[in-house]
């Protein structure tokens, strides 16, 4: 649950839920509080969110230096 400059250009929105606005926050809080969690959807996650471990991106500043 997030606001759109939190994921502007991250490629991320699609695995979130997104608004600017309050009311639609907290709606969508309460409806995301008693969706259940897949293990489908922690693996896309985990593949996303890949690029932006602290560990890749070390690495990807080692290649560049070398």
């Amino acid at each position: 649950l997030v606001n759109p400059h939190m994921v502007e250009g991250t490629g991320l929105s699609a695995l979130c839920t997104v608004s600017d606005e309050r009311t639609i926050l907290a709606h969508s809080l309460d409806n995301l509080m008693e969706k259940p969690f897949t293990l489908a959807q922690i693996a896309e996650r985990k593949k996303a969110l890949m690029e932006f471990s602290n560990r890749a991106n070390a690495e990807k500043i080692v290649r560049l230096l070398d």
